[in-house]
């Protein structure tokens, strides 16, 4: 596992200036303020919706194909909601381990 005990979690960040001998003491809002929005943050902030918008498509379809799916397969009512929630136990588990694989491969990737 990562040692992230050297990571800060004050709201406040420090800026040096070139003589390295004052420093500047910003707030969260401050440095967003500063740094300002680029293409690269509206890239993010599209796709961070679009797949928030697939997720909900998703769980929309789900919804009227477990109820065809019931009709279809002779299902009971318990059968059904099984099936709908192991959709989410596989959300849920497959988050677990791309997540241990994204800290073990994409952080060994950055250090190299």
């Amino acid at each position: 596992m990562p040692d992230y005990s050297a990571l800060s979690t004050s709201q406040e960040f420090s800026v040096n200036d070139e003589n390295d001998e004052k420093k500047e003491v910003l707030s969260v809002e401050e440095a967003i303020e500063r740094c300002g929005y680029g293409r690269f943050q509206w890239k993010v902030l599209w796709a961070a919706g679009l797949i928030n918008a697939s997720d909900g498509i998703e769980v929309l379809l789900l919804s009227y194909l477990s109820i065809v799916l019931q009709t279809e397969w002779g299902l009971s009512d318990e059968e059904r909601a099984f099936i709908t929630s192991s959709v989410f136990c596989g959300s849920v588990l497959g988050s677990f381990v791309l997540g241990v694989m994204g800290d073990r491969v994409l952080l060994m990737m950055m250090m190299v």
